[in-house]
């Protein structure tokens, strides 16, 4: 993948995109110090397949971009929830957490999209879904509004702090996350609220 620094924006899209994939799409990127912002977004495919990614999986992801792109600032999008109640919400509850973690450890953006996706009692918004796992027009647009944000500074935070600030009700929690990929635990009960003993299941 090679970027040009012409045009103001550039998107490039992965279909099928996992932690594996977007480390290749980088590390078969040219570096270059033309680009000031980086927007990464995982899909849940890595999740659906049971598997946690961990504190050295967005370890490698971030430091891999960070050197080809040394002078972007780089946003982290959080995956986004699936339009079911499958085992793949504990993979993304704790993948997230460990994104969370990790981007304060290298002062990347984490982009919290739980409180976009997630209504106030913690149901998935099933009306931005296309299917299962895609967000629609309406989801798609939410997504970049809410990454819009972050990028204007009004939502997205430099410290481990920032998905519990905007973590509503009913959201789900880690389970415990782990420095290394792993797979999920086998079952998932969305909490009613979300506790204390939960905020600090990973320090």
């Amino acid at each position: 993948m090679s970027v040009s620094g012409s045009d103001k924006t550039q998107v490039v899209s992965v279909s099928g995109l996992d932690k594996a994939s977007l480390l290749n799409c980088l590390r078969n990127t040219d570096p270059t110090d033309t680009v000031t912002t980086l927007v990464l977004h995982v899909g849940v495919n890595d999740c659906k397949r049971g598997f946690v990614i961990g504190k050295k999986g967005w370890n490698s992801i971030i430091t891999t971009a960070k050197r080809c792109f040394p002078k972007a600032a780089i946003y982290m999008s959080s995956i986004l929830p699936t339009n079911t109640q499958q085992k793949t919400d504990p993979c993304i509850a704790d993948s997230n957490y460990c994104l969370s973690e990790v981007c304060g450890s290298f002062k990347a953006m984490f982009v919290d999209n739980d409180s976009t996706f997630y209504t106030r009692t913690g149901d998935v918004k099933g009306g931005w879904y296309k299917d299962s796992l895609h967000p629609n027009t309406r989801g798609t647009s939410s997504l970049a509004v809410n990454i819009k944000r972050a990028y204007s500074g009004r939502t997205a935070q430099y410290t481990t702090d920032a998905p519990r600030q905007n973590q509503g009700q009913g959201k789900p929690r880690p389970s415990g996350s782990s420095n290394s990929d792993h797979r999920a635990p086998p079952s998932f009960s969305r909490p009613a609220a979300v506790s204390q003993e939960a905020n600090t299941a990973t320090r």
